[in-house]
């Protein structure tokens, strides 16, 4: 898990160090101790915790790890390269010898890259296909800087500490910032499967490589047994290409669908006694949970690590989580991965079923009643090629404006603007309300528009899915374990997010109405002989409600309080006054507590980046001190 940081410089004149405070906040990423920094002409670029690999007079250094390279191998060595016993770095530096920029199409998997040709001048860096790997960037009119971190940025001094108002507006709705926005003014988030080009005149393109929304386009209909075998095959191929040659190996239980699916299927290729189960608690969880994780380890005959959170313990490490998170986000689960990478941290690689709410169903909230569509958006969303080949060309003879009016209204998913209101941190009036200085600044119907592409708009679930893949489970899930594992040295994998069980479970078909027992229905066939009903049909639980119940007696309500002194109310982004009515009374303050504990994440991220240097390490300072 290294870190990569580079500037391109105006002037090779300009060159100086500027790399390496960069790289000193990436230091938790290097714990081998390496450390290099190449230059050339004006261009600085630096790796820690591993090294470049150079081929004729291209440089490349990658955070992360190839898959699939059997196919790659066989494409290279029909022109003519050796591939035998090679690097990954090395397949990269072929790849781009033969295909140029494009050679980002033919290799796959999880990582960051940064690659230099000399001989044209040329910087490319790029971000894997689901986006597990980050990659930050920032262009001012002397530099052209990037780093896997946000804070690795704001270290080189070239960019200002200013909160960017539209990302924290977003934040503020979404509870974590999307797309390829971040919480600094200027600077941006490579999107995942996109590369930037870089050319020594300073000027820069941006491409995309890949398309998740292109696979729905190619609807299949394969009957559910065949379904079942090709998932089956696809995850058993996922895991067999991740399994590292160090032991242990370590799967996370945590008595979800997912996460016993992926122990399932890692069992069948690592002897239980070098695979180890660890499982983190919030404490009084349901006994559910409890029965569920020792019915799933004693089964697939594991020994499994087990750690409680306490209302005593839960906030100890808030500020650290904050510092290692980059960006603020307000899912209290981050604590739970924080606990999870220090139970796990010996074992060499941890196996998640992360990805599998999003790709097969699995979350409650796919399930939400929809409500009644206007009868002029059910016609819309039913007529699109009606209306694309005949109304609007008609209307258009008349009036323009009518033309955009209806334009605007088809591209409209009623559904995904549903489902994004039903599950925001602050809807739109609570967000007048909370923030009535960046209301204005986040409109739902314009986010929409970004996904209007998906094919499939007539399902409803699959609307759902496709948006939290991109957005979701990118910008919140992935970068807490992305940025929490990396904090203890520890690789982990999602077989999950395999691309090609990515694009496959794209094909299928989804009901525009989930049902309880239609949720993981395709995980719970492969399954159902090992497990019992007791684990197969459990239903997810959230751990927001029982961290709710914490706050009156662990301090956390008094910390909340504080909030009406703090950096967000002095700088006007909250409004005192609803602060104080939702902090009037034990019920208000239960009622507004996911708010309560997101205002406080962006708190704790203000205290850390905006109003104080970035420090290299984080801060030993416990919550109840920094707020």
């Amino acid at each position: 898990m290294p870190g990569i940081a580079g500037i391109v410089y105006r002037s090779p004149m300009q060159g100086n160090h500027l790399v390496d405070p960069m790289l000193d906040t990436l230091a938790h990423r290097c714990h081998n101790g390496n450390r290099e920094v190449k230059k050339f002409h004006n261009m600085q670029i630096g790796i820690c915790g591993g090294s470049f690999t150079r081929y004729k007079s291209t440089l490349v250094a990658i955070d992360g790890t190839l898959f699939s390279k059997k196919k790659l191998c066989v494409e290279l060595e029909a022109k003519g390269y050796n591939t035998e016993n090679k690097t990954d770095q090395e397949l990269i530096l072929y790849a781009y010898e033969t295909w140029s920029n494009l050679f980002l199409e033919h290799i796959d998997g999880d990582f960051a890259i940064v690659l230099l040709d000399e001989e044209k001048a040329i910087l490319i860096i790029a971000r894997d296909r689901i986006g597990k790997k980050p990659l930050y960037w920032a262009h001012t009119q002397n530099y052209f800087v990037f780093a896997s971190e946000l804070k690795a940025i704001l270290a080189s001094g070239i960019v200002p500490r200013t909160p960017a108002s539209d990302a924290i507006a977003s934040y503020l709705y979404f509870g974590y910032i999307p797309q390829d926005m971040t919480p600094i003014e200027g600077v941006n988030k490579l999107l995942p499967a996109y590369y930037i080009q870089f050319q020594h005149n300073h000027t820069k393109t941006i491409h995309s490589y890949w398309s998740y929304s292109s696979h729905f386009k190619h609807l299949i209909h394969h009957d559910r047994q065949t379904i079942l075998n090709h998932v089956d095959t696809l995850l058993k191929e996922a895991i067999a290409e991740r399994i590292p040659n160090e032991r242990p190996l370590g799967c996370c239980v945590s008595g979800g669908i997912g996460s016993a699916a992926a122990a399932f299927f890692l069992e069948k290729f690592v002897p239980p006694e070098q695979l180890q189960a660890y499982t983190v608690f919030f404490r009084k969880e349901d006994q559910q949970t409890h029965q569920a994780v020792d019915e799933i380890a004693k089964n697939l005959h594991l020994k499994d690590h087990q750690d409680d959170i306490t209302p005593q313990n839960y906030l100890n490490d808030l500020v650290t989580i904050a510092w290692y998170l980059d960006e603020p986000i307000a899912d209290p689960n981050a604590i739970a991965i924080w606990k999870l990478a220090e139970l796990a941290k010996h074992a060499s690689t941890l196996f998640l079923g992360l990805g599998s709410d999003e790709l097969l169903a699995g979350q409650q909230r796919y399930r939400i009643e929809s409500e009644e569509t206007s009868y002029l958006d059910s016609l819309l969303q039913s007529s699109k090629p009606m209306i694309h080949k005949v109304l609007l060309p008609l209307i258009h003879l008349f009036s323009r404006r009518g033309t955009y009016t209806l334009l605007q209204q088809v591209r409209k998913n009623p559904w995904q603007l549903e489902y994004i209101n039903k599950n925001a941190l602050f809807n739109m009036k609570q967000l007048q309300a909370a923030a009535p200085r960046l209301a204005h600044l986040f409109d739902p119907h314009v986010f929409i528009h970004k996904f209007h592409n998906l094919p499939r708009t007539h399902s409803t679930v699959s609307a759902y899915m496709y948006l939290d893949v991109k957005t979701r489970l990118v910008d919140s899930s992935m970068q807490q374990y992305e940025r929490l594992m990396s904090a203890h040295n520890l690789t982990w994998h999602a077989p999950f997010l395999a691309t090609p069980m990515v694009e496959y479970l794209a094909t299928l078909p989804a009901p525009d109405q989930l049902k309880e027992q239609d949720a993981f229905s395709i995980i719970k066939e492969l399954l159902k002989e090992t497990f019992p009903p007791s684990v197969i049909n459990r239903s997810h639980r959230s751990h927001t409600d029982l961290i709710k119940q914490w706050s009156e007696f662990s301090g956390l309500s008094q910390i909340f309080q504080r909030l009406t002194k703090g950096t967000l109310v002095e700088t006007g982004i909250i409004s005192e006054r609803w602060l104080k009515q939702q902090l009037a009374t034990v019920e208000t303050r239960k009622r507004a507590f996911a708010q309560l504990w997101g205002l406080l994440q962006l708190e704790i991220w203000f205290l850390l980046f905006v109003n104080n240097p970035v420090q290299p390490q984080p801060p030993q300072i416990s919550l109840e001190d920094i707020i």
